[in-house]
């Protein structure tokens, strides 16, 4: 099974095995000015602060705290934000989603390119509707930021039409790309 992306609750596990052989690789842009990746890696809470998140328009958002091995999550009333970097996967490089797609593995139900203050990024991911099914307004978002040429942060605010959210209440790609311009701010060498 190559590139598996499994949703489980509000935070996804990818799971890639060894890539297939070829002789084409698909590059993803270029990272601008490499950030900290190490300190990401070692700390994912280094990437956002819950001052951050009120100064954007969340309420009633907790302090982020560490959740399982590369996780940062950060809770707000009825939902959550999920920082994180998965230890399972042997290349956490934006070229490695890249990759996948091009060869038409499953990377999450969405592809979309974008770029957040110079650095790319991937939407791979949104989840939407109550019920989870993909009908109704978005509530769930998952953006991976490539950082340097070896690391990721994915974000994924899980907003589940919850009115602490704020602006972002039925926008969680919107927060995602917003969390994303404030994690590069913290992550500068």
């Amino acid at each position: 099974m190559v590139g598996l992306l499994a949703v489980a609750g509000c935070h996804q596990t990818i799971t890639p095995s060894a890539l297939p052989p070829t002789t084409t690789v698909v590059p993803s842009p270029p990272i601008p000015s490499p950030l900290n990746g190490a300190k990401f890696t070692a700390a994912p809470c280094s990437a956002i602060t819950a001052a951050q998140l009120t100064s954007i328009g969340f309420t009633r958002v907790s302090a982020p705290a560490a959740g399982s091995t590369g996780e940062c999550i950060v809770n707000l009333d009825q939902s959550r934000i999920t920082i994180f970097w998965d230890p399972s996967v042997q290349d956490h490089s934006l070229n490695h989603f890249y990759y996948y797609h091009s060869r038409g593995f499953d990377t999450g139900n969405h592809w979309e390119e974008a770029t957040v203050d110079g650095y790319p990024g991937v939407i791979i991911n949104i989840q939407t509707g109550k019920d989870g099914s993909l009908a109704g307004e978005p509530l769930a978002c998952t953006l991976v930021l490539g950082i340097d040429t070896t690391t990721t942060v994915v974000i994924q605010p899980d907003i589940s039409d919850d009115p602490t959210a704020g602006p972002w209440q039925h926008d969680p790609c919107g927060a995602a790309k917003k969390i994303a311009g404030l994690a590069i701010g913290n992550l500068r060498p």
